[in-house]
This record gives C-alpha cells, sequence and structure tokens, in this order.
C-alpha cells in the first residue's frame, strides 16, 4: 500500500463516483426536469406578456434562471455529497479503501471533483437553454459560472461536517431537504420580512451573510436581477467574500471529518 497521491487513482474514484450517481435518477431527473419546466414557463411569458424586455429580462432571469441554477449548486454541492457519505459509512467504505492502494485523501478528492463535474454540467445545461430566450451575455455567463463554482466550497464541506454526525441515509437525506428549505426561505423571503417589520433589508443581510448562499443570491440579483449594487459593493468584492467563507468552512471539514 503507497501513501504516495496518485492521479490516476482519482480519476478512478471519479469514474466509481460518477456511475453511483448515475444510479440515482431520481434526483438527475429532477435536476433536469425543474430547468426544462422553468424555461416553458419563462418562454411562454416571453411569449405572452405586456411587459417591456427590460422587465421581462428581471423577472425570467432572477425567478426562473437562477432558481433553476440555485437548485443546481445545493443538489451536488450538499445533497448528493452528504447523502452519498453517510451511505459510504453504513457500507463500511473506509474499510475497502484500507484493503487498496487508494487512500482517503485520493476517495475525497475524487468525490469532491466528480461532484464539481455535475455542477458544472448542470451549470452549462441551464446557460444553454435560457440562453435560447436571449436575455443572457458572455460577460454575465462567465462571471455565473465563476460565482457557481466558488459557491460549491462554501457549499461542499458543510455535507463533509455534518455527514460526522448522521448515521442513516434516509435522515440524510431528509435533512438535507431541511437544510435547503431554509437555506433558500431565509434568502427569498428576507425582502418580504423587511416590508413587515421594522428591521431594514440591510439589517437582515448583515445576518445572512452567514448562509452558505448568500453570495450567489446577492450576486444573481445584481447580474440577471433588477438589483443595483451588491452587498459588499462589487463583484469582486462579493467573490472575495464567497472566497474567504469557503476557506473557513473547509479549515473546519479538515479539522473535523472522518470517514469511520
Amino acid at each position: 500500500m503507497t501513501n504516495s497521491f496518485s492521479i490516476s487513482r482519482v480519476l478512478s474514484v471519479i469514474k466509481l463516483h460518477i456511475l453511483e450517481q448515475l444510479r440515482s435518477y431520481q434526483l438527475l431527473i429532477t435536476n433536469i426536469v425543474l430547468p426544462v419546466l422553468f424555461f416553458g414557463v419563462s418562454y411562454f411569458l416571453k411569449s405572452n406578456s405586456d411587459l417591456n424586455d427590460t422587465e421581462l429580462s428581471a423577472l425570467i432571469n432572477s425567478q426562473f434562471f437562477s432558481t433553476a441554477l440555485m437548485f443546481g449548486v445545493i443538489t451536488y454541492a450538499f445533497t448528493f455529497p452528504l447523502i452519498n457519505l453517510v451511505n459510504s459509512k453504513e457500507e463500511q467504505t473506509l474499510r475497502w479503501i484500507k484493503q487498496t492502494d487508494l487512500n482517503t485523501k485520493e476517495f475525497t478528492v475524487g468525490n469532491k471533483l466528480a461532484n464539481l463535474l455535475f455542477l458544472n454540467l448542470h451549470c452549462l445545461f441551464v446557460i444553454l437553454l435560457f440562453s435560447l430566450l436571449g436575455y443572457l451575455n458572455l460577460d454575465i455567463i462567465l462571471k455565473i459560472i465563476v460565482l457557481v463554482n466558488i459557491t460549491f466550497f462554501v457549499l461542499n464541506p458543510f455535507s463533509f461536517i455534518i455527514s460526522t454526525f448522521i448515521k442513516s441515509t434516509t435522515f440524510a437525506s431528509n435533512f438535507s431537504n431541511l437544510v435547503m428549505l431554509f437555506m433558500v426561505f431565509t434568502l427569498t423571503f428576507s425582502s418580504l420580512f423587511s416590508m413587515q417589520t421594522d428591521f431594514s433589508l440591510d439589517t437582515i443581510q448583515k445576518f445572512l451573510i452567514i448562509n452558505p448562499l448568500f453570495g450567489y443570491y446577492d450576486s444573481m440579483l445584481v447580474l440577471v436581477g433588477n438589483a443595483n449594487d451588491y452587498f459588499f459593493n462589487g463583484f469582486i468584492e462579493t467573490i472575495l467574500y464567497v472566497l474567504v467563507f469557503g476557506i473557513v468552512t473547509s479549515l473546519i471539514e479538515w479539522k473535523t471529518f472522518r470517514y469511520e
């Protein structure tokens, strides 16, 4: 058995992980059907709405396009990894790993890269689909791709951290759905909450920066929505915030996660 890091073994893990993901066809189908459904509604709106192009673009991109992307980010950065990690513990995958030349670092990197690959395929699928409506330009598309990939490294460590405390795959699936609903709810209803209370939106957003999806959501509102300003004053500043968030969560993952 060797302790050296091998790219070929990582590629083998990626291939194996892809095959495992393809078996979970329910979530894969959902992440294909949902963007297609959102695109269909968007196309109907474009064909029948009385809104001008600017208003229609903001509505479609902020409500349907960004949501289709966000559910893909959550699925491939958090839901899939959490379920697979808990399942690997149930099946005692570590015992199998120790009987081969594969080490846990290669197994972890391979899993992360496989999920990142799925996320990028989902991202390209959604972008190509909504590009047919003519509301996306190359500059926005490139920024979105960068944003989605960096957000992956913020959200993905949470799946490793949480898997340490969960023993059942069924519970992991249910828990990931609750976490997803909480993250999305706190972001999408922040404006409504500010209107119904004495708290300003800026005050609420100061608390929401601990939400792993905050950088993504805030940027998408500016890039494809009708928001004028980033919370952190610019796209570069937002990316730096997301990077720092990702480094912190990765360090916590490194300190807490164990396959045992």
